[in-house]
């Protein structure tokens, strides 16, 4: 039989375990180092179920590059600024490996133009409003309480940038309608805001992400009125890429943002992609933002590991996405067949990846217990505010998703006993870790690599 990433992942962890053994005595005591990281693999790699939309894993196949970026001495590198007109010397590897990432995620994405320095979506976030924005601009954007992103509220880097001389000018972020469900755009108020106040920016995408955002409802709107349209799709980048969620370039967006380590199962890292030309305004200003805005070294022994991901995604990204969105449907309604109803049934639970439940009203306790319950029974899935929330300290939700479940193989079949293992613990307050142990055990290899 052919070798699988599964053998490949094996064999690391055997090289791993003999050189550590082997280290013994070598440097610095690193027993208790060790031990935490060998609980972490069983408990979350062997054990567990996760179900944090968030987080994902990379192939062994990536992992291995990125190792071997390491052992290159990337990881204590620097190479400010572009290929080929960089800050520092000895820059030929970073450049090599930079071109290529970049021409791989310029053919999958379909764009022009990309930059694969920011070193997380946030970071992403962060250049596009740091140098874009000035303090008193109008901007629109998502609230946390209906998804939005925290970098996207009053208490993040878009709030924080469109302070004046230190006062706080809330009434300058203005959040996006949204629909009496709490989960879609109200398009024609929004096109009613953004014709009233003439925001600099919109910024679309979500935290909590169930739909599609309706950029065609704004996008006239916002040529009239000069509002460039920002995507912030670091949780639904590999459903993008992959044809299975909607294309917001092609909808009107003018640059989308994303993270590389969620639906696209990369390495931990950000980037950034648009059609527009490299002299457009925009495209300026977050260039700068990245550099010298808020990135010096860009974590350089990751683009190996993504220039693996990016073509593996090629390979499998559009069956991956499809099963990655399919497993979420199923986990809504087989979590709705077993007595949980998942918000948004009236609209089918979800089209991402994502599925959101209240638990408050089924436990009458906040979610973040919740969250503790299921953590004790090898289930990760996190505690998050739903549309009718008022704090986020006191939230009603458990926000769960399919990427890592989808990566190892499981499919409609499984999700079923996922749900069922949610009705035992949240409803029952039965004790499953046996059963997610079991489930974790029967799926050890990478499906889609």
């Amino acid at each position: 039989m052919p070798a699988t990433q599964g053998d490949l992942d094996v064999l690391m962890e055997q090289a791993i375990r003999m050189l550590v053994v082997n280290s013994t005595g070598i440097g610095v005591d690193t027993s208790d180092i060790q031990g935490i990281l060998w609980s972490a693999r069983e408990q979350r790699i062997k054990r567990g179920i996760n179900l944090i939309p968030s987080e994902n894993r990379k192939s062994p196949k990536a992992k291995l590059m990125s190792w071997l970026g390491e052992l290159a001495g990337l990881d204590g590198r620097y190479a400010e600024g572009h290929v080929g007109k960089r800050y520092y010397p000895g820059t030929q590897a970073s450049d090599a490996l930079e071109t290529i990432a970049i021409a791989e995620a310029k053919d999958l994405m379909g764009a022009k133009w990309v930059d694969i320095r920011p070193i997380s979506g946030n970071n992403v976030n962060m250049a596009v409003f740091l140098n874009y924005l000035q303090g008193g601009d109008f901007v629109m954007a998502n609230t946390i309480y209906k998804g939005g992103h925290i970098s996207h509220a009053d208490v993040g880097s878009l709030g924080k940038r469109v302070t004046v001389r230190g006062r706080e000018l809330k009434e300058h972020l203005i959040p996006i309608p949204v629909t009496e469900d709490g989960y879609h755009m109200d398009g024609v108020a929004t096109a009613k805001l953004i014709e009233r106040y003439k925001p600099k920016l919109i910024v679309l995408g979500k935290s909590l992400f169930l739909f599609p955002e309706d950029i065609g409802a704004i996008t006239e709107i916002c040529q009239q009125t000069g509002t460039r349209i920002y995507y912030d799709g670091a949780h639904v980048l590999g459903l993008i890429v992959g044809g299975q969620f909607q294309q917001p370039l092609k909808e009107g967006a003018e640059v989308v943002g994303g993270s590389t380590h969620k639906t696209l199962a990369g390495p931990q890292g950000g980037i950034i992609y648009s059609n527009l030309p490299p002299d457009d305004p925009l495209i300026v200003a977050i260039d700068k933002g990245i550099m010298p805005g808020t990135t010096s070294s860009h974590h350089l022994h990751r683009i190996p590991a993504l220039i693996v991901t990016l073509r593996e995604y090629k390979q499998h990204g559009p069956e991956y996405a499809s099963q990655t969105i399919r497993n979420a449907q199923a986990l809504a309604e087989a979590l709705d067949k077993y007595g949980l109803t998942p918000d948004a049934k009236e609209f089918g639970y979800t089209r991402s990846h994502q599925v959101a439940l209240n638990v408050r009203r089924l436990t009458g306790t906040y979610s973040k217990e919740v969250e503790t319950w299921l953590d004790r029974n090898g289930i990760f899935a996190n505690s998050n505010a739903l549309p009718y929330d008022t704090s986020v300290f006191k939230t009603s939700g458990i926000r769960m998703g399919t990427p890592e479940v989808t990566i190892q193989g499981m499919r409609e079949g499984e999700m079923d006993r996922i749900a069922w293992m949610f009705r035992r613990v949240i409803i029952d307050r039965a004790n499953v870790s046996l059963e997610s142990r079991d489930l974790a055990r029967n799926f050890p290899d990478r499906m889609y690599a």
